[in-house]
Order: structure tokens, then C-alpha cells, then sequence
């Protein structure tokens, strides 16, 4: 039944996206729709085993397409997980870049965890910080999540030239984890 809607679904996003070129308006409030459907399939779940990844991804990508901040930021997670799609780094980072400039801070947690962990990016624990921190100062309430893993990160190597870095650094990295 489901494929059956998301069949007819086709159909209504190819109007949908001819009325939001006219309507911006509508356009949203369509892509929003989507992103609602996505987060059901996903939240609705009675565990992970049973999420359709697959549906979620195709609603996510046709909301983030209209211009969903939120769900442009979930294709960005599909990608990095392979949540019904290929993993692809460089795919999850285009779309977080994409959701950032829509004004979503919880794509700048999801780049701080990249470079927290080297994901697409080369490992660069200053990098996690400033993008944690970013994204706290947009209201990112997870952001803090990042925190732990960047402290256990944290390397001191005491040469005489690196001190007043490395106090600025376990400076920042003690502000993220307190």
C-alpha cells in the first residue's frame, strides 16, 4: 500500500514542484510534508531493524530538493551511513553544506563529527571544535554530544613553541566537554 502512495506521491511532487516555483509558500510547506513523512518512517519504527531506509531516503532527498533545511541534512545522514543509499562522504558533506546555508545547525554538528572522526575529511580535531562550536551557537542542543570524543582526542606535545597553542586548544576543547 505504501509503494502504491509513494507511486501517486510522484506524480503530486512533480505539481508540487511546478506549483512552488510559483508559490515558494506552498513549496515549503510541501517539502515540510515530505520531511514529516521521512521522520514517520523512521520514528514510527518499533526499532532500527524495521526502519524502511530506503522510502525514507526517497522522501528526505524530494524534500531536501525543495529546499528543506532539516531534510537536507537527513540525505547528508543517509549518506554518510548508507541509509538507503551508497555511503558517499563527499555527497553527505555537499548536502550538510547545503542544509547549513538553509540555516540548520545540526548540520554543522554532523561536520563537526566528520572531521571529529575523519569521515570524508582528514582528522582535524581543531576543525571539530570550531564546527562545534558553530553549531552551539546556532542552537544546536546535540552539538555537546560531540564533546566527549574531541576531549579523548586531545594531544600535548609539550615542545616550547607549541604552549601557547596547546593551552588555547585545551582551552577550547575543555569549554566544549564542561
Amino acid at each position: 500500500a505504501f509503494m502504491i502512495a509513494l507511486a501517486n506521491n510522484s506524480l503530486s511532487f512533480v505539481s508540487h514542484q511546478l506549483l512552488s516555483l510559483k508559490n515558494p509558500k506552498l513549496g515549503l510547506a510541501y517539502g515540510e510534508s515530505l520531511y514529516n513523512q521521512a521522520r514517520s518512517l523512521c520514528d514510527d519504527a518499533d526499532d532500527k531493524s524495521n526502519i524502511d531506509y530506503n522510502n525514507a531516503f526517497i522522501l528526505f532527498k524530494r524534500a531536501a530538493n525543495i529546499g528543506n533545511a532539516e531534510a537536507q541534512c537527513c540525505v547528508g545522514c543517509c549518506y554518510k551511513h548508507g541509509y538507503g543509499t551508497q555511503v558517499d562522504y563527499s555527497e553527505a558533506r555537499a548536502w550538510y553544506d547545503k542544509s547549513i546555508k538553509n540555516g540548520c545547525a545540526r548540520a554543522m554538528r554532523h561536520i563537526a563529527m566528520s572531521y571529529r572522526d575523519g569521515l570524508g575529511v582528514e582528522k582535524d580535531i581543531y576543525k571539530a571544535i570550531e564546527w562545534g562550536k558553530k553549531a552551539s551557537e546556532k542552537g544546536d542542543k546535540r552539538s555537546k554530544s560531540v564533546k566527549p570524543k574531541v576531549k579523548s582526542n586531545i594531544i600535548i606535545t609539550g615542545d616550547s613553541d607549541d604552549t601557547k597553542e596547546n593551552n588555547l586548544f585545551c582551552s577550547d576543547a575543555q569549554q566544549l566537554v564542561a
